[in-house]
């Protein structure tokens, strides 16, 4: 059983050929609950749940993986905020391409939303996703 975040990270590097993480940090005061979840490209490490929250500072990692040459990853992520509106994240690697990832935000009020792909040079990139609470100004 795999313990802690740096176990899980040399499993997959033992079985998978490369990875696309998605980091999303919940920093704001709202819950944000998945709504829907699909791959494009690749298979899930551990599903996101449908449903299932992620909380007022909690930050929560779904790894998109192959373990086949020259195949692509990618999907979306749909979260609600409590707070109304939805917010959707997006990631593509297609084969022999960098990867890219974004998010795009509908009707939120009062938080703010920034995304950004890390290590894309590399088998292993991230996209970080920040959610927080918007300025008040």
């Amino acid at each position: 059983m795999v313990q802690d975040r740096a176990e899980l990270n040399d499993a997959l590097a033992a079985q998978a050929f490369r990875t696309f993480s998605v980091q999303i940090a919940n920093l704001s005061g709202t819950l944000l609950t998945i709504n829907t979840f699909l791959l494009t490209g690749g298979s899930w490490v551990t599903p996101p749940q449908g449903g299932g929250p992620i909380n007022p500072g909690q930050t929560q990692n779904y790894d998109n993986y192959t373990d086949q040459p020259y195949t692509g990853l990618g999907g979306t992520i749909s979260l609600s905020p409590t707070t109304g509106g939805t917010i959707t994240v997006t990631w593509s690697w297609p084969w022999g391409s960098l990867a890219t990832g974004s998010t795009t935000v509908s009707n939120v009020t009062g938080i703010s939303v920034a995304s950004n792909v890390i290590n894309q040079n590399t088998n292993n990139p991230i996209l970080q996703v920040t959610i927080t609470n918007a300025s008040s100004s």
